[in-house]
Order: structure tokens, then sequence, then C-alpha cells
């Protein structure tokens, strides 16, 4: 009956050792450096607050639209022509090439020329097609219309404004003068542009990026008390003893306080 429970015994041990670190081991080693933990979590957030509500720059971005084809039953007074809903149906494709139009090269180049002489700024046309696109919003209702819209996100609040107008007036002067968009001559009119009340802080908010930073402090710190421990050549537990000698601890000695040891050391003199 010993040798059976002796032999569970081992069994026991030997599938603890398999399991490796408990989740008590974890938690020993990120309380054992709790101040480290700490400090890291304050400083990560700190500097996500600073980023967040003092280093940050603001992506303000304002849209434009253009009309490709809309319903001709519309009570819409600046209708300009009439559609059929054959024109409508077939009009899908001009809404794809009046995006990619008002994306090339020839009117991006014309719109940075704009910016450059109204800024005296020397933006090339790269950097403009980072700041402004156009992009497709089409519906399958009769009802509705078909847009393209001009995005513009920059840093400054005025000059995103002017980048969207100044794009949807390139845009639309040049396709109803360069031969080279004939297709889309009287079927693009510009159906609203944006105020100052239309433009919004697109940025991630200061609250998330110090959430964020928060959140990063505190995994750092974890790993750095479970990291410092697996690293550390110091000999704090009878684990660590076995892991070093390979050998299993069959007995400790008890550390006995001052009072208890003076109180051997009386009972020994007695003796």
């Amino acid at each position: 009956m010993t040798q059976e429970k002796d032999q569970k015994n081992f069994s026991e041990e030997q599938e603890e050792e398999k399991e490796g670190l408990s989740l008590a081991d974890i938690w020993h080693m990120i309380t054992k450096h709790w101040i480290g933990l700490v400090i890291i979590f304050v400083v990560c957030a700190l500097g996500g607050g600073v980023y967040g509500l003092g280093l940050k720059k603001p992506v303000w971005s304002a849209s434009g639209s253009v009309i490709i084809v809309y319903d001709s039953n519309s009570d819409d007074d600046t209708k300009t022509s009439t559609v059929t809903t054959t024109d409508f149906l077939n009009s899908f494709n001009y809404v794809i090439s009046a995006r990619d139009t008002i994306n090339d090269t020839p009117i991006m180049t014309l719109v940075t020329e704009s910016v450059n002489a109204k800024y005296s700024s020397n933006y090339k046309v790269s950097q403009i097609k980072k700041l402004v696109y156009a992009s497709a919003r089409t519906y399958t209702s009769l009802e509705k219309s078909l847009y393209v819209d001009i995005t513009a996100n920059t840093s400054d609040k005025d000059f995103t404004l002017d980048l969207v107008s100044i794009t949807l007036q390139t845009a639309l002067s040049t396709i109803s003068t360069d031969s080279r968009y004939t297709f889309l001559k009287n079927r693009i009119f510009v159906t609203s542009t944006p105020t100052k009340d239309d433009i919004s802080d697109t940025s991630t908010s200061a609250t998330v990026i110090i959430g964020a930073g928060a959140a990063i402090g505190l995994v750092l710190g974890i790993l750095y008390g479970i990291i410092f421990e697996l690293c550390s050549t110091k000999i704090g537990s009878i684990r660590d003893i076995e892991s070093i000698t390979g050998l299993k601890v069959i007995g400790t000695i008890p550390l006995l306080s001052e009072d208890e040891d003076e109180s051997k050391k009386e009972e020994t003199k007695n003796v």
C-alpha cells in the first residue's frame, strides 16, 4: 500500500515538472517586481498623455462631391439636363472613369500648380496626391445619384478646405475643355463643396492614445517581471535548486526567528 502511494506521489511530481511555470509562479514573478511594473506603466501612460494632448497633430478632413448622373424625376432645381433611365444604368462606368480622371496626373498636376501659386509653396504632384483623392460612391436605386467624392486630409483646416475646392474647380474646368475627357462632358456637375462646419478632425483621440500607452505599459511591466526572473541566476526557491542540480529536494531546514533562536539556545544550555 505504501509503495503504491509513493509511486503515485512520484508520478504527480513528474507531472508538475512537465507543466513548467504555473500561474502561481508567474503571479509570484510579477508581484515580486511590482515596483518596476508600476514605474513602466506610469511612464508609458504619461508618454501617451504627452503625445495625445500636446505633440499629436490634428488631421482635418473635408469632402466635396460631384454628381455624374441623377434621377431625371428629381425636383432638384440645379439640374441642367435630363438623364434617362438607360443613361443611368449605363453610367456606372462614368463614375469610375471620373474618379480615375480626377486622380490622374494631368489634373493633379494642375491642382499642384494652383496650390503652389496660391500658397507660394513647392509641393510635388506626388505629395498632393497623398493629401487629396477622389473616390466613387454608387447606388443601385434610380432614386439616388452616382457621385465622386473628393476628400482632403491635412493638418491645416483652411488648407484642407482650399484643397478640396481647388481640386473640384480644376477637375470641372479641365473636363469641360480638354478633348481627352469628352466622354464626361455634360455629365459631371458640382453638388456640394465643404464649409468650415463640415470639416472634422479624424486623427486618433487623446483618450485612445493614453489608453494604448497604459495598456502597453502594463504588458511591458508584466514581461519585465517574468523575463527578469527567468534570466536571474540567483537561487530563490526549491524549484531553482532542483532545476539547476537536477535532483529532488527531500527536506529543508526551517529559518528560525531571533526569539525562536534564543529559545533554542536556552534549552540547549539547560540540557
